[in-house]
Formats: C-alpha cells, structure tokens, sequence
C-alpha cells in the first residue's frame, strides 16, 4: 500500500476528509470483508508497477 499526506489538500483546498483514519478502516473493512463476499485474491498488479518505475537504491 502507499501512503500519502492530505495537508497540501487541506491547506490549499480547504478540503477535511469526510472519515477519520478509523472510521475509513472500519467502512473498508465492513465493506469488502465484513460481508464475507470477498473471496478474489487480492491484485497486485497496479503496486508491481510503481515498485517497478521507483528506483531504490541499495547498498
């Protein structure tokens, strides 16, 4: 997963989120898995694809 800051929104746009961290968790939780519908394996692919594009540089 990524991770990125809402402070730029927040600071330029005058956007709040909606949800808190919590509460979007716990909405994403009880929607995909709660209901006991997801059975897929989980895709990947689009995160294959950023990591493939970052250069990281090792020692």
């Amino acid at each position: 997963h990524f991770f990125a800051s809402i402070e730029k929104a927040t600071r330029e746009l005058g956007w709040s989120p909606e949800f808190d961290l919590i509460e979007g968790l716990a909405d994403s939780y009880n929607l995909d898995f709660g209901r006991g519908t997801y059975r897929k394996p989980a895709d990947f692919s689009t995160d294959d694809m950023i990591l493939n594009r970052t250069l990281v540089l090792q020692s």
